[in-house]
């Protein structure tokens, strides 16, 4: 009879929204494939999040939000270790990874993630930003300095490159970079075209382990594979989908439209437009968005202050009329060829918003 060997969690998987080479979708097939319960990412970014949380309820797969922290020498020591400069130009890079344990952690990693893109960080600012939130690093000296305030920390054991160590508990797990090894070469396309510098371990396995794969190359650490099982079995907290979220406006978005279409004589081929847009705008909830940008675009004007705009939504009608484009996007239509373009039929007042 063959032993069903204990089940394990894939922490340090890096999506092709950070330094990693696979889609979500090509993930998720590999875990429910081989029965993979629960998921983890570390992206330095939260771009990728809601596909990722989205994939896991639709495969019915526990995600667990994590990310990944680069330290500098400057950053990953307090004001008064930073005047050793000696000391500071012999260290290279140092990497934490933070999971979300409850809310309080989400929103601490939220603020933590939001001053690294900013590179306005410091082992303080994490420090002050912890609760909620456990720890991972192979760094003993970052896991001595950050232990006080962590109530859960853990030494990172990597597959065959990193001893145990005893101060700490260790936790066993693999960066993952690309799902399967077929996908190495993707990998290291993308990390071309993002100019991707990161250095992974060399000779380790960074393609996704099967539960089989696990629990052979983490054979002699045992307790290393239990505090896997502890650190999924730890982390609950998903944030809601609550849509997008934008100040109000006084007006709705027709308000705004309506007197622009009044001054002007619309062909019902542009009134017809104006219906579509605004059903399709509606429908995925950014009305509050277009007025918030409109009202901007005003504010600019006012003070003599030049802006665009850009993306796909140039190509709108709505955002014609209302002076955030100055691309008629009916003027174009092959269809509609013959219709005369929107600016010539504006006010003066008008045509300047749109210029």
């Amino acid at each position: 009879m063959k032993l069903e060997l204990p089940h394990y969690t894939p922490f340090l998987y890096h999506s092709n929204y950070g330094i990693g080479g696979s889609t979500f979708k090509t993930l998720f097939e590999y875990l429910n494939r081989h029965r993979i319960k629960s998921c983890g990412i570390v992206d330095d970014t939260f771009f990728g999040l809601p596909e990722f949380i989205k994939y896991a309820n639709d495969y019915n797969i526990k995600p667990i939000i994590g990310a990944r922290v680069s330290l500098t020498p400057n950053q990953d020591m307090d004001n008064e270790k930073r005047n050793n400069t000696v000391r500071a130009k012999s260290r290279t890079q140092s990497d934490i990874y933070l999971f979300v344990k409850n809310k309080q952690g989400y929103e601490n990693l939220c603020g933590i993630l939001t001053a690294h893109a900013f590179e306005n960080i410091n082992i303080n600012f994490i420090k002050e930003h912890s609760v909620g939130l456990i720890l991972l690093s192979n760094s003993t000296r970052l896991l001595k300095e950050l232990s006080p305030v962590f109530d859960n920390k853990y030494y990172l054991l990597l597959p065959y490159h990193t001893a145990l160590k005893q101060e700490f508990p260790c936790i066993a797990a693999n960066e993952i970079l690309y799902v399967t090894e077929k996908e190495k070469l993707l990998y290291k396309l993308m990390r071309k075209i993002k100019n991707c510098k990161y250095k992974f371990q060399r000779g380790s396995p960074h393609h996704l382990l099967t539960n089989e794969e696990f629990n052979k190359v983490f054979a002699d650490y045992q307790q290393a594979m239990k505090n896997n099982k502890i650190l999924a079995e730890s982390c609950n907290f998903i944030p809601e989908n609550r849509r997008w979220i934008f100040p109000r406006s006084k007006q709705n978005l027709y308000e705004i439209i309506e007197p622009i279409t009044k001054k002007n004589r619309l062909s019902d081929i542009e009134k017809k437009r104006i219906q579509y847009e605004h059903k399709i705008i509606g429908d995925m909830g950014f009305e509050p968005y277009f007025c918030l940008v409109y009202h901007l675009k005003e504010f600019a004007l006012s003070k003599g202050i030049g802006m665009n705009i850009r993306g796909s939504a140039a190509s709108s009608f709505i955002l014609y009329i209302l002076g955030l484009s100055i691309v008629n996007p009916l003027k174009y239509n092959r269809q509609h060829s013959w219709a005369l373009p929107m600016q010539s039929r504006l006010s003066d007042q008008d045509q300047r918003a749109v210029v």
